[in-house]
């Protein structure tokens, strides 16, 4: 019985705080979509967009507009797909125990890069952030800067922070990482 215990507390907290997104979901173009997506995200979709238009005046709009729908839309997906549980650190738990395959801040970074670079942007350059590269809480997420423009310029756009919910924010003003790029020498 009491081994039984911790796979019920697992099962349980799993039903409780699901993190899902049930209307998520990628359209006939390849897009990631969300029909029922609430006002706030889709002010979130216009002010990433607006961030990474105001990068360089060489930013297209066809460029910010992708990354931005992607950037919101698409990490709901993935939720859905990770079987998402929230907070972060529990999926975390459940992935390194082998409830979960995947969800790990890695995880969101690979697939997230993956589907930016899939876009094409002409105007914009894909990068692997890194905070505490090496260390205990070694975090990752993917971040877009105006082509040919420095890492430190650039936006972090991260979905592990929040469960699926993009959290967003200059690589320089991030106040609980500090970012680099994880392909610099």
């Amino acid at each position: 019985m009491y081994k039984l215990l911790p796979i019920s507390l697992v099962l349980l907290l799993t039903s409780c705080i699901s993190a899902s997104y049930p209307t998520a979901k990628i359209d006939s173009k390849g897009r990631a979509t969300n029909p029922e997506a609430t006002q706030y995200e889709r002010q979130k979709v216009i002010g990433i967009r607006n961030a990474l238009l105001n990068m360089d005046p060489n930013v297209t709009y066809r460029d910010a507009d992708a990354i931005s729908n992607m950037a919101v839309y698409y990490p709901q997906v993935l939720a859905n797909r990770y079987k998402l549980v929230t907070p972060p650190l529990l999926h975390n738990a459940m992935v390194n125990t082998g409830f979960r395959s995947r969800g790990l801040c890695r995880n969101w970074a690979e697939d997230l890069i993956k589907r930016s670079r899939e876009l094409n942007p002409e105007s914009l350059d894909i990068y692997w952030g890194v905070s505490s590269r090496g260390k205990m809480h070694e975090h990752s997420s993917l971040v877009i800067t105006a082509k040919g423009k420095s890492f430190s310029t650039g936006y972090i756009l991260d979905p592990w922070r929040n469960s699926g919910n993009l959290y967003w924010i200059k690589v320089i003003k991030d106040p609980k990482y500090d970012w680099e790029d994880f392909d610099a020498k």
